[in-house]
Order: structure tokens, then C-alpha cells, then sequence
């Protein structure tokens, strides 16, 4: 295997890298303060765009007429009562109760 050399441009990356938390920790109270104008910042931004900037839009009125057309209409009512007797209809099969014993059950069963 080759041996790995890190230069010495990378480890002073690598060390000022971990310098960061202890620096961000050491100013702890500001880092907060900046953090919350932020989120104050982009609620403020949030509000404006979706509250102040909304326009309500009045509704247009066409001229036209609605025609309602009656044979569509018995056909979808000819669609739900099929649907509704298929519901309603006795399918035949027998569901055995899981609250009984055994034994009760098997003698309802045809």
C-alpha cells in the first residue's frame, strides 16, 4: 500500500476546521442573536409574500347559461342503483363469528 501524505495546506484546513465549533461555542450569545434576527428576517419575509402580497381575485361571470342535461343525469342515476344493489345483495357467503366457540359455529354453518 501507498503511504498517505497529507500536505501541510490540508492539515491547516483540517485544523482551522475543527477550530470552528470551539469558536462558534465561544461566542455562543451571539450566535443566537444573529440565528434569531434570521428566523425574524424570514417569518417578516414569509408574512409579506403570503399575506400582504396576495391579491383576492373577484370571481368572472361568464354569459353563458347552464343547461342541465336530464339524459345524463337518469344515467347516473341508473349507475347508482345498480351500485346500490350490488351493495345491498346477499353474496351468499357465511362469516363465521371469532367471539364463539368453535362448535357454535360450526353447526350455523350450512
Amino acid at each position: 500500500m501507498k503511504a498517505v501524505f497529507i500536505t501541510p495546506h490540508i492539515l491547516k484546513i483540517k485544523m482551522n476546521g475543527m477550530k470552528i465549533p470551539w469558536r462558534l461555542a465561544s461566542h455562543a450569545f451571539l450566535i443566537v442573536l444573529i440565528l434569531v434576527l434570521l428566523d425574524l428576517l424570514l417569518g417578516i419575509l414569509l408574512f409579506y409574500n403570503y399575506v400582504l402580497l396576495v391579491k383576492v381575485e373577484e370571481p368572472k361571470i361568464t354569459g353563458e347559461t347552464i343547461v342541465f342535461k336530464s339524459n345524463t343525469y337518469q344515467e347516473v342515476l341508473k349507475e347508482w342503483q345498480l351500485k346500490k344493489q350490488e351493495f345491498q345483495g346477499d353474496t351468499g357467503i357465511v362469516y363465521l363469528n371469532p367471539f364463539t366457540q368453535k362448535s357454535e359455529n360450526l353447526e350455523k354453518t350450512p
